[in-house]
């Protein structure tokens, strides 16, 4: 961890960069630098933490877009772009009472309106969110002034492999030792780097093979792509709640039964958060 002028910095191993821009000061987004620090530490993602006051420098706004904290953002995203084909940038912020037509949702993705990042991992976030209990919905139609800042305007660029997203987050969840939303991010991360790392890794002339085996007497141009996208899928679902099962445990190793019974965990789940 270092100290800077501004701000904390984590140190990270993965294409992920959390940063909590609102953390200190009188107007500070309670608990939203320790839902960084410990998301990052979890999982080996970059955190920035600002130590400085909103009323002071807001850092999600344009006009302190040529400060450390900021410049470090855009370093950081720069670096990793040298060797990752995308970044995840994770912007956390706290909203004190849910503000939208409906209570029950407690987390607002800000998109900029759609466009910071792509729908998919939104979903894939929601996933991981609704399995806790925790409902999340785009802030742009339940909560249009929480569609995101400039940190998220600014950086995230989706043609650039850049993909960003505020989290606003109602305080219910981020209460002193609360582990639910801290363990849909950790997961939401591990799938998402997964995903980047594994996607195609089984061959398509197995995916035929397969079909073939299965007793089909033509198989469709899109069907192997199809198949591999799903196993994939469910590979990397039952790896991360296998780990997630060993580390409950208190264990470094992952045996057979925890993969046997994240895979069990995930076939009671609906095939729409499977697929």
């Amino acid at each position: 961890m270092l100290t800077l002028k501004g701000f904390i910095e984590i140190p990270g191993d993965i294409p992920v960069l959390l940063t909590a821009p609102h953390a200190m000061g009188p107007r500070a987004d309670l608990l939203t630098g320790e839902i960084a620090y410990r998301v990052a530490i979890e999982v080996g993602a970059y955190a920035l933490i600002a130590t400085v006051s909103r009323e002071d420098k807001d850092y999600n706004r344009a006009k302190w877009r040529d400060t450390p904290f900021r410049k470090r953002i855009q370093e950081i995203i720069t670096d990793l772009l040298k060797t990752h084909s995308e970044v995840l940038l994770l912007d956390i912020h706290g909203m004190e009472k849910p503000i939208t037509s409906f209570e029950e949702i407690t987390v607002l993705f800000g998109t900029s309106g759609g466009v910071t990042i792509d729908v998919d991992y939104i979903e894939m976030l929601r996933e991981e969110l609704e399995a806790r209990d925790i409902q999340g919905e785009y802030a742009f139609m339940e909560a249009p002034q929480y569609m995101g800042g400039d940190i998220v305007s600014y950086h995230g660029k989706i043609s650039r492999g850049v993909h960003a997203v505020q989290l606003e987050i109602a305080a219910k969840n981020r209460k002193l030792g609360e582990r639910d939303l801290i363990d849909a991010i950790v997961n939401f991360i591990r799938r998402w780097d997964l995903t980047k790392l594994y996607t195609h890794e089984l061959k398509k002339t197995t995916m035929r093979r397969l079909l073939k085996d299965a007793g089909a007497k033509r198989i469709g141009q899109d069907a192997p792509d199809v198949l591999r996208d799903i196993l994939e899928n469910i590979i990397i679902q039952t790896v991360v709640r296998a780990a997630n099962i060993a580390s409950t445990s208190q264990r470094k190793t992952i045996e057979g039964k925890d993969i046997r019974k994240g895979a069990s965990g995930l076939l009671k789940k609906k095939s729409s958060q499977i697929f």
